[in-house]
């Protein structure tokens, strides 16, 4: 199995006066499903702006594929990565071209973008109009709900060939079970793909192959969900805080 990304040492931010990460290392394998977990504020998503090559490292390296990120192009960044912000963007289109922007190549495959949209979840707009209007500009638009088009940029990601995926907590307009079952049906349909999943919620935490505890701006603990539960460290610490959000309550 290859080594798709290792980071190695890594210490950063927005401020390089005031890095945010200090001293990281970790790595994700072809074909992984990797967690970086921690609360707001831990420097989740300013790893992940390094790894794409939006802040620059004050010292460290990242390799991907084997090659220093600082040789990348922005070009074959977004060929190798399809990301899912948190902010996520609505755009103003069609419902054909929201989900084909993941692929613009396949703009008029009818069957991979509804199989994409199914993929994600958004079955009650995956078997109808794929040319109708979303949003407000057009007077015939319709607007989709807050989960809709969450799952309509997962649809994105699936539509691309990158061979590495990002979800940077995309889930927050869906509840905790909703939550659950999205990453459940992400986990289930990559194939080839690599990926890392951040949250500060453990919805997918038994779905990795690996986790990553992220605390302070340093990875505290890392191993599979069983192994940091019997650790009783910070992350068994924020699993019993949690796991009653994703136990369904039979109403009484």
């Amino acid at each position: 199995m290859s080594r798709l990304l290792e980071v190695s040492n890594i210490s950063g931010g927005y401020n390089i006066h005031k890095p945010v990460l200090h001293q990281l290392q970790f790595h994700v394998d072809e074909g992984e499903i990797v967690g970086l977990i921690g609360l707001n504020g831990a420097g989740k998503s300013t790893m992940i702006k390094l790894i794409l090559g939006l802040y620059k490292p004050v010292n460290g390296t990242i390799l991907i594929n084997g090659v220093d990120n600082n040789d990348i192009s922005d070009q074959d960044r977004r060929r190798i990565f399809s990301v899912i912000f948190q902010d996520y963007q609505k755009y103003q289109l069609t419902l054909r071209e929201n989900a084909a922007l993941g692929a613009v190549d396949k703009m008029q495959d009818d069957k991979s973008i509804r199989h994409a949209l199914a993929l994600a979840g958004a079955d009650s707009i995956a078997s109808g109009d794929l040319d109708i209007n979303l949003g407000k500009i057009e007077d015939d638009g319709v607007e989709l709900s807050g989960g809709q088009w969450q799952r309509l940029a997962l649809a994105r990601a699936y539509m691309s060939d990158a061979t590495f995926i990002i979800m940077d907590e995309p889930t927050a307009a869906l509840d905790p079970i909703a939550e659950s079952e999205m990453y459940s049906q992400f986990a289930k349909a990559l194939s080839h793909q690599a990926a890392i999943l951040i949250s500060h919620r453990l919805a997918s935490a038994k779905m990795v192959d690996k986790i990553y505890v992220l605390s302070n701006g340093v990875i505290c603990e890392s191993g599979t969900h069983d192994v940091l539960l019997e650790r009783k460290g910070v992350y068994a610490e924020m699993w019993e805080k949690q796991s009653s959000w994703y136990k369904e309550e039979c109403a009484i």
